[in-house]
């Protein structure tokens, strides 16, 4: 049985013109930087940004990457057998497909965003994928709070892909793990959804996808 936080045995090809995020320093100013490499591949046409992350600990920041008009695929990912865990540190991409590797989404704690938020026209897949420790949203009166919907984890299709089950996306989970999350709305942020087969890894969840 795979465990989570385990070393990732298998290798991955990481390009040249990868965005690499490898120290301390890289952090304090991560958000202009990225932001600008990220609009550079798009206005180039690259096919794939990859924003890999040595790892260890990223904490206290917001990883944003929004495209709403492209078909560029997104890669998330640590570079080597140990993941990145980004603490208190929520991801919102939004692009023409999402792939996550070997990365850790633990402990945020907030009424103001969802910890993980993906948005994609084409599909989404994860691999070695663990959203661990995080509340999302307020409770109730009755509790204490205002009440606000809270979710671990959203899944949106493009703005300008009309639903339809031809045009459906797909969003695979292989190897993931969600534990001890705690949300006030719908752990999955999908108004539909439907659990299929993966014909590529028996491991795999395979969600289909047909509203937005």
């Amino acid at each position: 049985m795979n465990e989570p936080l385990a070393n990732d045995t298998e290798s991955v090809s990481i390009p040249d013109d990868a965005f690499v995020v490898a120290s301390d320093a890289d952090l304090q100013d991560l958000y202009l930087p990225l932001y600008s490499a990220f609009q550079e591949a798009i206005e180039a046409g690259r096919p794939a940004f990859y924003l890999v992350f040595e790892p260890g600990t990223v904490r206290d920041r917001h990883v944003t990457l929004l495209d709403a008009s492209s078909s560029i695929a997104v890669h998330v990912l640590s570079r080597g057998p140990q993941p990145v865990v980004f603490q208190n540190c929520p991801l919102n991409i939004q692009a023409g497909s999402i792939f996550l590797r070997n990365i850790v989404v633990a402990n945020r704690d907030s009424s103001s965003g969802d910890p993980l938020q993906l948005s994609v026209r084409a599909g989404i897949h994860a691999r070695r994928l663990v959203v661990l420790d995080n509340t999302s949203g307020e409770p109730p009166p009755y509790q204490g709070g205002a009440f606000s919907m809270g979710r671990t984890l959203c899944l949106r299709g493009r703005g300008d892909d009309p639903p339809s089950p031809e045009a459906g996306r797909f969003a695979t989970f292989e190897h993931c793990w969600f534990l001890r999350n705690r949300t006030y709305g719908r752990a999955m942020g999908m108004p539909s959804w439907r659990p299929t087969a993966s014909s590529a890894s028996p491991s795999a969840i395979a969600c289909l996808w047909i509203t937005r």
